[in-house]
């Protein structure tokens, strides 16, 4: 009996297949802190090593960007602007690209600043933050001014509108203060007090490749600034 082969048709063809999407994974390292267990009999601090909460957003990671992506393509889903904070950078020319953002996105932003108190935003109940930061196209930051001839065609700078860049903008998932304050409750020989760490580190996160500067002592504000 002659045997026949059967041709694969195109469709069966492994190269015309319909190839899966890949699934993205986010991939975080773990850090871990120093803790000051007390002191010994000499006066020396007793530390531990712990393991600290994990990393909770990356900006290389793919799976974080992906994220970002897919929230600022879709409809604006920020509710309750009362007690919603956008966090933005503290240098003037990426405040500004910053700001646009948040006016074109949400116009009805109550808040909308470069430094806040965490402990008086510990006191807002349902309080949240976004990180509005500057991560330019592709890894490149657009110039902020642009060499312009005039009408006489004497060359000057000019600076670019801010609107020119609102792609360069990337926002982040609400962060809800108390879900990252660890309080200490008062006792009859000590006040209450409130460890805000978490909470920064939450937002230091987002803020790449700004950082939140800690407070000068006496003040309190927390501040989002470039690394430099």
């Amino acid at each position: 009996m002659e045997m026949t082969t059967k041709k694969a048709s195109d469709d069966e063809r492994p190269s015309a297949r319909a190839e899966k999407p890949v699934e993205l994974k986010h991939q975080h390292p773990k850090n871990v802190r120093e803790q000051v267990n007390g002191v010994d009999d000499n006066g020396r601090r007793v530390i531990s090593i712990i393991q600290d909460e994990p990393v909770s957003y990356l900006a290389i990671c793919k799976a974080c960007q992906a994220a970002d992506k897919a929230r600022m393509s879709g409809p604006p889903n920020i509710a309750h602007f009362e007690s919603t904070m956008f966090l933005i950078p503290e240098s003037q020319y990426d405040g500004m690209i910053a700001r646009a953002y948040v006016a074109s996105r949400y116009p009805d932003a109550e808040n909308v600043v470069h430094q806040f108190s965490a402990e008086k935003l510990s006191y807002v109940k349902g309080a949240q933050v976004v990180v509005i930061t500057r991560r330019g196209k592709n890894g490149k930051i657009g110039p902020r001014y642009k060499r312009t001839k005039d009408e006489e065609g004497t060359f000057y700078d000019q600076e670019q509108p801010p609107e020119l860049y609102l792609d360069e903008i990337v926002e982040s998932d609400p962060v809800v203060v108390d879900q990252h304050i660890n309080v200490t409750p008062g006792t009859m020989y000590s006040e209450q007090s409130a460890d805000f760490s978490q909470l920064v580190a939450r937002l230091a996160e987002r803020a790449v490749p700004f950082r939140i500067a800690p407070p000068n002592p006496p003040d309190k504000l927390y501040v989002m600034r470039l690394n430099s």
